[in-house]
Parts: structure tokens; sequence; C-alpha cells
């Protein structure tokens, strides 16, 4: 039985992504092993997992940083709201 919550869903963590649920899939990239060892160092770095790093990375080269803090502030507010802070 499937019950719909939210139409902004949850990830695996419990919050919420400020676009909402993850609706599409990039394509397979093929990479050298040692490009992908160097990336996973720079997320393990971060506290992140791989997917979770390049994501973050790749939203930032399409949104800038002004786009993401917007995005950001906005989802902020949003949750702010449903707190009834």
């Amino acid at each position: 039985m499937s019950v719909d919550i939210d139409q902004q869903g949850f990830s695996r963590s419990g919050t919420t992504h400020p676009l909402g649920p993850f609706d599409a899939q990039l394509e397979r990239i093929n990479m050298h092993a040692q490009t992908i060892d160097i990336l996973r160092g720079l997320a393990a770095r971060k506290g992140l997992n791989l997917s979770e790093f390049l994501r973050l990375h790749l939203e930032s080269v399409a949104y800038g940083v002004d786009g993401m803090q917007r995005m950001q502030a906005d989802h902020l507010r949003r949750i702010l709201a449903i707190e009834g802070s």
C-alpha cells in the first residue's frame, strides 16, 4: 500500500530537494578509473558520496551560486512555514 504524503517527496535523509523529487537520470559517463578515484576522494573530504558530490557540482554549474542560494533560501522558508516558525 502506497501513501502519497507530500508532492515534494522525501529523500533517504528525510529532507527534500528545493526542486522537489528527482524526475530524471543523467546518462552514463565513461571515465578513467584514476579520475573516478580522485572524484571519490574529493567527495569523501566533503563528507558526501560520489553521486551527491557530482549532483551538487553540476547543479552549481547549471544554476550558479546565486541560483543555488535562492533555491536553498526558498526551501528553508517552506520548511519553516510547515513547522509554524
